[in-house]
């Protein structure tokens, strides 16, 4: 059987979708909410021609 990060994570978002997945400062998300997010985001990158096998860099910004 072949696993992925996105098979486990989902795996615990059905099985715990309302406990803490990120609490940052006051802000906290639900292994639900972070799930719904992550699956807009790859729904997005598909449409913009993201597919298996590409590379999606991140460069968050550090403010302050």
């Amino acid at each position: 059987m072949h696993f992925n990060m996105a098979d486990l994570f989902e795996g615990i978002a059905d099985a715990v979708p309302d406990r803490e997945a990120v609490i940052c400062g006051e802000r906290r998300l639900s292994y639900r909410q972070l799930d719904q997010r992550a699956n807009r985001l790859a729904h997005y990158l598909a449409a913009k021609g993201v597919g298996p096998g590409d590379h999606v860099g991140c460069y968050p910004l550090r403010r302050g």
